[in-house]
């Protein structure tokens, strides 16, 4: 399914940009105080998130997951994937979304965790490489 959406004009860009900056600045102060994951996206991410969603709603969630993405690589701080994917849950929840947050591991030798948001079993950040293992979905 291709993307026929026309790129954001520059204001409502900016409104983006800014929102996904604040939101960053609150996830990283709420992350410093409450370390549990499942307790932290309780807190950015009240109520179930939906098993069946349209196409057109996850076309637009992935549509912001890769504004966080592109903005979040500008910001100063920690902005790999957990805090980008809490940021993108928080925006989500805001527009009346509620996605899943999924960590996954790579176990072994070359042991690594990375944490992705789907929506209806659709992955909206790029999800763990071939080989990985969900270990917590919340």
């Amino acid at each position: 399914m291709q993307d026929t959406q026309q790129p954001l004009p520059l204001r409502p860009k900016v409104r983006v940009a800014l929102e996904i900056a604040v939101t960053f600045v609150v996830v990283r102060w709420r992350m410093r105080r409450q370390g549990d994951v499942e307790k932290l996206t309780g807190v950015l991410r009240p109520g179930p998130p939906e098993t069946i969603v349209d196409p057109d709603t996850v076309r637009r969630a992935k549509r912001l997951g890769n504004l966080v993405v592109k903005m979040m690589r500008i910001l100063p701080g920690d902005t790999r994937c957990l805090a980008r994917s809490l940021v993108l849950i928080r925006l989500l929840v805001r527009r009346g979304i509620a996605a899943r947050l999924v960590i996954g591991v790579h176990p072994g030798p070359m042991f690594g965790a990375h944490a992705w948001v789907e929506l209806g079993g659709e992955p909206l950040m790029v999800p763990i490489e071939r080989g990985g293992q969900r270990l917590l979905e919340v």
